[in-house]
């Protein structure tokens, strides 16, 4: 056989060339889309995108090359056909990635307030097209651009005026609807969730029912200026300079954007420098002066609201530091991320049962339910919310070790799905792009230490609810001044010691 005959027997016929030329344009499309939106993300250093760049370059010159030779054509075919797989691959994670960063970074975050009308229990109107002409009484308390649209839609819908007073003490609002002095009650959900522990109202939704809700959508403007009693002297590198984050945590299920209370109050203080967090718990019930109560003092859980904005500022007074970001999540969303990273290893002080689960004093291994309830338990303890926030501040440290190991990868588009339907940040992506590229470079772990103020019970009026005595917590000062200490060491780089 000649030379030209065997070339012509082991080169691949036109078909095949074809389908491998096909292949060959369409890997290195997927491959520059891929490359093009993995730089776009800024999260991978460039050391590493050039090895990317250097990989895809490398593995299209290998299919190239192979493809001359007829039996192993098949094999460059496949070859390419598993790098057009890994590539489109990649752009998925790379847009899940960019979504959800932009979904949890919206410099202008849209807050939810839920308008309700109540009735009393034995009232007949089972619906609000049954009360369009009754007598209302609407709470106004820091919602009256919410409740005027509340009245404006029932106006709109029903093509009916309603006959409504206006009230801002919306524990005057609540005693009106009670005394019988108006039919119905227009008030913003997250009043009705704090009258639990207002004595007197506690057995508000036994005595009433709601028969109309509507939910607003507004704006509520954030920043990434700090909320400071000091102004900064130089401009701020996150990756080299100490920050503060408040970590909220709101007593609600569903929409992370819902107005409400926030039960968990925990600043993280971050040195990326020396890899050294400090977590100080501060509990729900401490009486302070909210931000914007020109010195009266409230608890500090009333602050969420008015908006994560005054809480974050308000726990800024307190520790006479700057506070720039806030991450603000719900316990709906809690659950989802602990079983994305497949559950976590939580230390217990104490041994104790809550909702079913039993916690061994030492480490457990929890899933998503069960750290919710180890996080959310405070009956149980005889110091209440102190041992809570504690707790709390466990939950956290377990979820930063777990998030440093490879279990992030196993369930990554799960906990990217986790954390975007449940967490808001004021942080920017570039910000966070920069502590990603940070941490990929060093890999260095995180020495966590956790703190927490405490104080004593008792019952005084608050600027939430004038007039009316709630349980608060009388701040422990020295242990204020202990958290002050410890948060100036860390800024300095020095080591803490856990107390």
């Amino acid at each position: 056989m000649s030379k030209t005959e065997d070339k012509v027997k082991y080169s691949p016929d036109g078909r095949v060339k074809g389908l491998l030329y096909s292949l060959i344009l369409i890997q290195i499309v997927t491959a520059v889309v891929m490359l093009i939106n993995l730089k776009g993300t800024r999260l991978v250093p460039s050391k590493y995108y050039g090895i990317a760049v250097s990989a895809e370059v490398i593995f299209a010159l290998l299919v190239i090359v192979i493809k001359r030779n007829k039996f192993l054509a098949v094999i460059s075919a496949l070859l390419s056909v598993v790098i057009i797989v890994v590539n489109c691959v990649g752009i998925y994670y790379i847009y899940k990635t960019n979504d959800t960063i932009n979904k949890i970074t919206n410099k202008s975050v849209e807050v939810t307030n839920t308008v309700q009308v109540f009735v009393l229990n034995d009232n007949k109107a089972d619906d609000i097209k049954d009360a369009l002409d009754y007598k209302f009484v609407a709470a106004k308390k820091d919602a009256e651009d919410s409740i005027d649209k509340v009245i404006e839609n029932i106006k709109k819908e029903y093509e009916k005026d309603i006959n409504v007073k206006n009230e801002e003490d919306f524990i005057k609002a609540i005693d009106s609807l009670y005394n019988e002095e108006y039919d119905a009650l227009i008030i913003n959900k997250a009043y009705i969730d704090i009258l639990d522990g207002i004595d007197g109202y506690s057995d508000f939704d036994k005595r009433t029912k709601c028969i109309y809700t509507y939910i607003v959508k507004e704006e509520e403007e954030t920043t990434t200026e700090e909320a400071t009693t000091k102004k900064p002297k130089k401009p701020f590198n996150i990756t080299k300079d100490t920050f503060n984050v408040y970590i909220s945590g709101i007593d609600v299920e569903g929409d992370v954007s819902v107005k409400s209370r926030s039960d968990v109050n925990i600043i993280a203080s971050v040195n990326p420098k020396k890899h050294r967090i400090l977590l100080l718990s501060t509990p729900r019930d401490f009486y302070v002066p909210l931000s914007i109560s020109g010195g009266s003092k409230d608890k500090l859980t009333h602050a969420g609201l008015y908006g994560v904005n005054v809480s974050k500022d308000t726990l800024a007074m307190l520790y006479d530091i700057n506070i720039r970001y806030y991450v603000r999540m719900n316990f709906t969303g809690f659950r989802n991320i602990v079983n994305a990273l497949g559950g976590i290893d939580v230390y217990s002080e104490y041994s104790f049962s809550s909702k079913g689960h039993y916690y061994q004093q030492g480490y457990n291994k929890l899933d998503g339910e069960a750290a919710l309830w180890f996080a959310r338990e405070r009956k149980t303890f005889s110091s209440g919310d102190n041992q809570r926030g504690k707790n709390q501040m466990e939950v956290i440290k377990a979820v930063i070790d777990k998030a440093q190991s490879s279990a992030i990868l196993s369930n990554y588009t799960q906990l990217l799905d986790s954390v975007s339907n449940c967490m808001e940040t004021n942080m920017s992506s570039d910000e966070i792009a920069k502590l990603v590229n940070m941490q990929t470079n060093s890999k260095a772990k995180w020495k966590v230490v956790n703190y927490s103020v405490t104080g004593s019970g008792s019952s005084q009026y608050t600027y939430t609810v004038p007039g009316m005595r709630a349980y608060v917590m009388i701040p422990d000062m020295n242990t204020v001044e202990t958290a002050k200490d410890m948060l100036k060491k860390l800024k300095k780089g020095k080591k803490l010691t856990q107390n």
